[in-house]
């Protein structure tokens, strides 16, 4: 499962995310929406944008959710200024989730529960994210521009 977005300027071909790296974004743009999210969890305000719907963020759904092209631009700039913050960090914030390994083995969830029934220190922050998820960020922000706004399937 991935996001496939697609423009309302054709001439800028569609735009594919992965399932892990799209929802990395949409938590950088924070309150650009009237939905936000971490992980799994997320909270709405359903009422006050209808693209919304009225039980889940249709955001996050695959189901066509409408950007238009003045969140589009702003998206691409918040993807940018993430871009900047991620080259400046050093490894050791490398995050040892979702958004810092691209293949997750047994050892690795099992570290993951012992450090959430075990904490130590609390987690560098801000996280440093895979490096392809930076390129695809890269990437987004030019094609964003572009788009004239997009839906999201």
């Amino acid at each position: 499962m991935g996001y496939d977005l697609r423009p309302r300027n054709e001439a800028a071909g569609d735009f594919h995310f992965g399932a892990f790296s799209f929802p990395v974004l949409l938590e950088a743009c924070g309150y650009l929406f009237s939905a936000v999210h971490s992980g799994g969890r997320w909270y709405c305000t359903f009422g006050v944008d209808p693209r919304m719907g009225d039980h889940y963020p249709l955001i996050l759904s695959n189901d066509g959710f409408e950007v238009t092209d003045e969140e589009a631009k702003i998206m691409a700039r918040i993807a940018r200024n993430y871009i900047a913050i991620q080259r400046t960090l050093p490894d050791e914030n490398t995050s040892e989730g979702l958004q810092g390994k691209k293949a997750f083995r047994r050892d690795d969830l099992l570290g993951l529960m012992h450090k959430a029934m075990h904490p130590e220190a609390p987690p560098a922050w801000p996280l440093k994210i895979r490096g392809d998820f930076i390129d695809k960020f890269e990437k987004f922000a030019e094609w964003a521009e572009q788009s004239g706004g997009f839906a999201i399937w």
